[in-house]
């Protein structure tokens, strides 16, 4: 489940100057409200916003495992567009539209011939509920190319609750936390979260990004209506100007 999160047009100085300084998504205006264990940095809901020539920062590093096993370091993505998300994979609202539209993507940049230019970048949000056997069962079941020889390259990442939080909250700044004994009822087709049968749920916020080839963050994509297939096959043709 996703949570939609308002937008205050409010700009926090300090916070933005740290992460300036950490050359992390410097760029973003958000403001914070309180949540279970900390707070959320809120994005503007349902928008395209381009980042300009500065970006909005860079996209971190890290070395985290992907669906397949394979260790996978941030610099594998260097020189390559980065779609960048993140996705709880036992999700029944939002999460299974936004992976059939990266799987329709996947299979548009093939056929433009940007396939070999691109990486999907997904981050679990559920590092402690599901690992790389369950990332690659969700991918299949929307009909992604969860073989990591596909091309365009996807790549779900997961790791210890510790290193995805590194990267998802405290780098991307993505909040995500566990609601115990949450039901998401009726929702969108996900079979792996019906053979699973978790009794809980992972909120986390909306927010997609498309990195070019240097890791500088060119666009951003928040709300549940943001990122389709159209609007990121748009951005991604921009950053390589056709």
């Amino acid at each position: 489940m996703t949570v939609r999160l308002g937008w205050r047009a409010l700009v926090v100085p300090a916070v933005v100057a740290t992460v300036a300084a950490a050359g992390v998504i410097g760029g973003l205006l958000w403001a914070s409200a309180q949540r279970p264990g900390g707070h959320v940095r809120e994005y503007p809901a349902g928008q395209v916003r381009p980042g300009g020539a500065a970006g909005y920062g860079s996209a971190p590093s890290f070395t985290l495992t992907d669906q397949s096993g394979r260790a996978i370091s941030s610099a594998h993505f260097r020189g390559k567009v980065q779609v960048v998300s993140f996705l709880f994979p036992y999700c029944t609202t939002d999460c299974p539209l936004l992976a059939r539209d990266l799987a329709l993507l996947q299979r548009a940049l093939a056929a433009q011939g940007l396939g070999g230019k691109v990486e999907i970048v997904t981050f679990n949000v559920d590092p402690g509920g599901a690992g790389p056997r369950q990332l690659a069962a969700f991918l299949g079941q929307y009909g992604a190319a969860a073989d990591p020889a596909a091309t365009p390259h996807w790549h779900f990442l997961t790791g210890s609750p510790q290193q995805v939080k590194r990267v998802v909250r405290d780098q991307y700044h993505v909040a995500y936390w566990k609601v115990a004994g949450a039901d998401e009822g009726a929702g969108h087709s996900n079979a792996l979260a019906e053979r699973a049968h978790a009794d809980y749920d992972i909120k986390h916020s909306e927010v997609t990004y498309v990195a070019d080839g240097n890791g500088i963050i060119r666009y951003l994509f928040t709300g549940p209506n943001a990122a389709t297939t159209a609007t990121l096959l748009n951005a991604i043709r921009q950053i390589h100007g056709r």
